[in-house]
């Protein structure tokens, strides 16, 4: 974290903070990309809406396992703008948000 960065590049939440991130052991990437999955499939399951789960990612080469992971466990991927992850990390070298 760096203090040189513009206050007004900073995300803050509208309503107050949410659930302490969780830290899990993963065995390679198609296994983290599936326990993100699980996990997704299971907020959805529990009444969450889709719309309210974000999902960010390092760097664009973790996409496409996520993205298969997902679309395996029945969850829609959006990115803003309506563009699919693949097409999107072919578009753009910028880290991206996915939101389902």
């Amino acid at each position: 974290w760096s203090s040189d960065v513009c206050s007004s590049d900073l995300l803050a939440s509208q309503v107050g903070p949410g659930p302490d991130p969780s830290v899990i052991a993963c065995a390679d990437e198609v296994d983290e990309a599936a326990q993100i999955a699980r996990r997704v499939r299971a907020l959805v399951d529990s009444g969450v809406p889709p719309r309210e789960i974000a999902i960010l990612v390092r760097i664009n080469s973790q996409m496409p396992a996520l993205e298969e992971a997902l679309a395996q466990a029945g969850v829609p991927v959006v990115l803003r703008g309506g563009v699919g992850l693949l097409a999107a990390a072919r578009h753009s070298g910028k880290r991206r948000c996915v939101v389902t």
